[in-house]
């Protein structure tokens, strides 16, 4: 939706559905004899059937996305084979077929985006719409979008996996939903999730302090053959916040030790500035750089008093950090 909210564009991938939602129905209210015959209406789950699950349509809606998927992929190394002989299949089956499609779709499309994302202009980009998130309308979503972009950008990870929904064209539509991390990252040597929020008060401790460890720990638990962390990215960090995630840290959630990174979005964009430079030298930045800065601030707990002093000393080690990987 755009221009304060007077137009809607519609998604060209789907010009099969729009045609045939136009053919199949003009708008027009229907009309009951009675409430009973209207809630059965409403109740029944086969009804109306969607104009474009006759199979004509289903085929005509696999080659749009199949020609989607070959123009997204222009470029990248992973390859693609369309199922042959789609004219045997019932439409059940061409339904399965189609999820199939559209998740090969996202995953080119986040190819396509960590391509994309290497570029110093891109990442320099990056860094600017973070310092202006205020500005930004939906600032939730965007903080998600950003720090996503921002975590393609930094190194040689396998996956960087986002779990807002997302549009036909890959653009998030909202933030991720309860029970899951904001973004979860693969590497060769650990695994991590990402967890953003804008707040800054007391509420971030309310909102996000629970929750931040136990989607970690289910994500600990799903990725047993790795060393797992949570970066925290904030404005601040609220000292409750703080606390408990120091408790994590150094006495345990559950009864097991856990290592969580809390950093403020400047700190971020300083560690994406730090980037530029290493590309702008020529060097290598590896995941393993990253997985050292993300010890350093853990290990800071046998080094200091309390959870204050955690975070007062976090600045400096990753000043420390940066002056290391660039010398």
């Amino acid at each position: 939706i755009r221009g304060n909210g007077f137009y809607i564009d519609l998604e060209p991938s789907r010009v099969t559905e729009i045609k045939k939602i136009k053919e199949f129905d003009n708008a027009s209210s229907l009309s009951f004899p009675n409430n009973l015959e209207y809630g059965n209406y409403i109740s029944d789950i086969s009804q109306p059937e969607l104009p474009w699950e006759k199979k004509e349509s289903l085929l005509e809606i696999i080659e749009i996305i199949t020609n989607e998927i070959n123009s997204v992929r222009d470029g990248i190394s992973e390859t693609f084979s369309p199922e042959p002989n789609l004219n045997s299949k019932n439409n059940s089956e061409l339904k399965e077929y189609l999820k199939v499609l559209k998740e090969k779709r996202r995953e080119f499309q986040e190819l396509r985006d960590y391509e994309n994302s290497q570029g110093v202009d891109v990442i320099t980009e990056i860094i600017t719409d973070l310092d202006d998130i205020y500005e930004k309308n939906n600032r939730p979503l965007e903080l998600e979008k950003l720090i996503t972009l921002g975590l393609n950008s930094l190194n040689d990870s396998i996956k960087i996996k986002p779990n807002y929904p997302v549009g036909d064209d890959n653009v998030p539509t909202f933030t991720a939903p309860a029970g899951v991390a904001d973004i979860e990252c693969y590497y060769r040597n650990y695994n991590s999730i990402c967890e953003v929020t804008l707040l800054k008060n007391r509420a971030q401790w309310y909102n996000e302090g629970q929750p931040v460890m136990r989607h970690l720990r289910k994500f600990e638990n799903e990725n047993e053959d790795k060393p797992a962390y949570c970066l925290f990215v904030a404005p601040s960090i609220h000292e409750d916040t703080a606390e408990t995630f120091w408790v994590a840290n150094s006495v345990g959630y559950k009864a097991k030790k856990q290592k969580i990174v809390p950093i403020t979005m400047n700190q971020f964009t300083s560690i994406l500035k730090t980037l530029i430079e290493i590309k702008r030298a020529e060097k290598e930045f590896t995941h393993e750089q990253i997985m050292g800065l993300y010890d350093s601030i853990v290990s800071l707990m046998g080094e200091v008093r309390d959870s204050e002093e955690w975070i007062e000393k976090i600045p400096e080690t990753i000043t420390v950090w940066e002056d290391q990987i660039l010398t």
